[in-house]
């Protein structure tokens, strides 16, 4: 016997909704931009997209930073310059799943 369920009008069976479940994934952001936007905010930068013209990037840049995306190695120095820091006190490599040690 199927269990049967009602998911946005349509009717699933359990096991469908058991199977979409196990292959969905939550992705965690590649990079953590938190030291950054704390580091913004310690020197009273109140608004993310004043970072574009302070460092001279794009939107573009600033938009994979809030998604947590790889940005490229020249981005991050403009940042470093613009805001007088290093590297590790703007970002964050998050561990991959499973990976050796």
């Amino acid at each position: 016997m199927h269990k049967i369920f009602a998911f946005r009008d349509n009717l699933v069976h359990f096991e469908e909704i058991y199977a979409i479940i196990t292959r969905w994934e939550v992705k965690m952001a590649d990079v953590d931009y938190r030291k950054l936007w704390k580091k913004l905010i310690d020197k009273g930068i109140k608004n993310k997209t004043d970072l574009i013209t302070m460092a001279d990037i794009s939107s573009n840049v600033l938009a994979k930073l809030g998604k947590g995306e790889f940005i490229s190695m020249e981005s991050i120095q403009k940042i470093c310059k613009a805001l007088d820091c290093d590297v590790g006190d703007i970002c964050v490599i998050n561990k991959v799943k499973g990976a050796e040690k």
